[in-house]
């Protein structure tokens, strides 16, 4: 089973910790479940924000990025 999760590319790596996945759903470290369509909209999220305050965005990329 591990093996064919790994080879699945189904198992997450030590940038996830406290990410977690149980059946089909991923977890965040707050315990709630985030689905695939919330994380595409993140997406576009963050492309709508690079487009209308690009500075700012970035600015606050980097101020998650070393948090």
């Amino acid at each position: 089973m591990l093996f064919r999760l790994h080879a699945d590319k189904r198992i997450l790596g030590p940038e996830w910790k406290g990410w977690s996945v149980k059946g089909e759903k991923l977890y965040g470290p707050n315990g709630k479940p985030v689905s695939a369509g919330l994380l595409e909209i993140w997406e576009i999220v963050w492309q709508l924000a690079l487009v209308n305050a690009p500075e700012e965005t970035l600015a606050l990329l980097d101020r998650l990025r070393s948090a």
